[in-house]
């Protein structure tokens, strides 16, 4: 993972202050979650240059939503 690196994140607007981000592993596995906290969302998607750190706390706050094998089949939800 490298700064201002989003290519493994899918970002989709669901309303106001709200998007669907998925977060692709590297098996080829992803994990939803809607994220409602847009400090996040601005320091990632709308920042000029996303930060590591920044990049790494979406990531983590993702896979804690609902994970799916890389055919879509639930895994998990949490």
């Amino acid at each position: 993972m490298k700064a201002n690196d989003l290519s493994k994140f899918d970002f989709v607007f669901a309303g106001s202050g709200h998007y669907k981000v998925r977060y692709t592993t590297e098996r080829g596995d992803y994990y939803v979650k809607l994220v409602t906290d847009m400090t996040i969302i601005d320091a990632t998607l709308n920042a000029e240059w996303a930060k590591l750190e920044d990049i790494k706390i979406l990531r983590d706050y993702v896979k804690s939503g609902t994970h799916y094998s890389s055919k879509g089949e639930l895994i998990e939800k949490k």
